[in-house]
C-alpha cells in the first residue's frame, strides 16, 4: 500500500462567517465572499448526502425504511426553510453540538462555528426559496440516535433576480433532548444549476474585496485494514492535532472515522466508530480533556477517495477532525 500519498492529503476547516473556503482533493482551493454565498445558500438550505452514521453507544441500529415519522419530519425542515425565518430553522437544530459539512464533486469544507451567523449570511439574499422532497427517506434508529438521508430539488430565487435550483441528498444525525427530536450533524450533497439569469445591469460596479478568514489545516490520521489502532507513522500527523488543541484550550473538535468499501455497512459504522474512539482515546491520554472531543462515524459512506485500488482504499481508512468551537480571529 501507498500510504506515504495518503499522509499528505489535507482537510480544512474555517470560521464562517463572511466568507467560506472549499479545498478540493486536487489540493486548489476556492474561496467566496460574502457577495458571492448568495448563489451557494440554496446549497447550505438542501445539499443532502452520505449514508448513515453511528451512535457512540453498544446498541445495533435498525433499518425503518420509509419511516413515516420521519419523512414528515423532514418535510417539515424544508417548510421551516422556505420560510427563511432563521429563528424557526435555528430551532431545528441542538445548539451545543450541531456539526456541518458540505461535499460537493470536487470540495470539501467542514465544521459550522457560527450557524445562526452562516444561516443570516445566506438567506439574506434568497428572495423565495421552494424544497420538494422525494417520496423515499432511508432511516436507520436506536434509542437515542436517528439517522436519514433522502434526496431533494430546492429552487431558490434570490434578490439579484437569478434563479438557481439544487438536486442533491441531504443526511442527518437525530438525536432527542427534552422530548424532542432534533439535527445534531448535517451532511449536504448536491449540484447547482442557473435556472435563469438576472436582467443585465448597464453598470456593473465592481466587486468589494473582502478578507478570507485564517484556514486551520489539519491531517488525517490513516489506518490499516480492518484495525483501529494507532500506526507509529502516523503519531506526527495526530501530534499536529495535539499541539493545535493544547494552544486553543477552549475549541471543541468532532473526530469522524471513516472506512474503505469492503464489508457490510453494518460492519463499517462499528468499525469506523473503533478508530474515532481511539483518536479520542490517543487525544485524552495526552491531555485533553475528553469533553472537547466528540466522535461519530460514518463508516464506508463518505469515501474521500473512489475507487477500488489500494491506495483508494488506504485514504479511505481514516479518522478526519471537524473543528466545532475555534479560536477567535481579528
Amino acid at each position: 500500500m501507498d500510504v506515504a500519498a495518503s499522509e499528505g492529503r489535507r482537510r480544512t476547516w474555517s470560521e464562517k462567517g463572511a466568507s467560506m473556503r472549499f479545498t478540493g482533493r486536487s489540493g486548489s482551493r476556492r474561496a467566496w465572499s460574502g457577495g458571492s454565498l448568495i448563489p451557494l445558500a440554496v446549497c447550505f438550505l438542501t445539499m443532502l448526502g452520505s449514508l448513515g452514521c453511528v451512535t457512540t453507544v453498544n446498541e445495533a441500529s435498525r433499518a425503518h425504511p420509509n419511516d413515516p415519522e420521519y419523512r414528515d419530519r423532514l418535510d417539515e425542515v424544508g417548510t421551516i426553510y422556505e420560510s427563511r425565518d432563521v429563528q424557526k430553522i435555528m430551532g431545528l437544530y441542538v445548539g451545543d453540538t450541531y456539526s456541518l459539512s458540505f461535499d460537493q464533486t470536487i470540495s470539501f469544507d467542514s465544521g459550522a462555528t457560527d450557524h445562526r451567523g452562516t444561516l443570516e449570511n445566506l438567506l439574506q439574499g434568497v428572495e423565495s426559496l421552494k424544497v420538494a422532497w422525494a417520496p423515499d427517506v432511508t432511516v436507520d434508529r436506536t434509542s437515542e440516535h436517528a439517522w436519514t438521508t433522502r434526496h431533494f430539488v430546492a429552487t431558490a430565487k434570490l434578490v439579484t433576480g437569478e434563479v438557481r435550483e439544487v438536486s442533491g441528498w441531504h443526511s442527518a444525525i437525530w438525536s432527542e433532548r427534552d422530548g424532542k427530536w432534533l439535527i445534531e450533524y448535517e451532511h449536504f450533497q448536491g449540484d447547482t444549476k442557473l435556472v435563469s439569469s438576472p436582467p443585465a445591469s448597464p453598470v456593473a460596479a465592481p466587486a468589494p474585496l473582502v478578507a478570507v478568514p485564517a484556514v486551520e489545516t489539519f491531517p488525517d490520521i490513516f489506518f490499516d485494514y480492518d484495525k483501529w489502532d494507532i500506526r507509529a507513522d502516523q503519531l506526527d500527523s495526530i501530534g499536529i492535532v495535539l499541539a493545535w488543541l493544547q494552544k486553543y484550550p477552549e475549541s471543541t473538535m468532532t473526530v469522524e472515522g471513516h472506512c474503505d468499501e469492503r464489508g457490510s455497512t453494518r460492519y463499517n459504522i462499528n468499525l469506523g466508530q473503533r478508530r474515532a474512539d481511539t483518536t479520542k482515546a490517543w487525544l485524552v491520554a495526552h491531555g485533553v480533556a475528553p469533553e472537547r472531543l466528540r466522535t461519530i462515524s460514518f463508516g464506508k459512506s463518505r469515501p474521500f477517495e473512489d475507487g477500488r485500488s489500494q491506495e483508494a482504499w488506504q485514504s479511505n481508512r481514516r479518522s478526519h477532525f471537524v473543528v466545532t468551537k475555534g479560536p477567535q480571529r481579528p
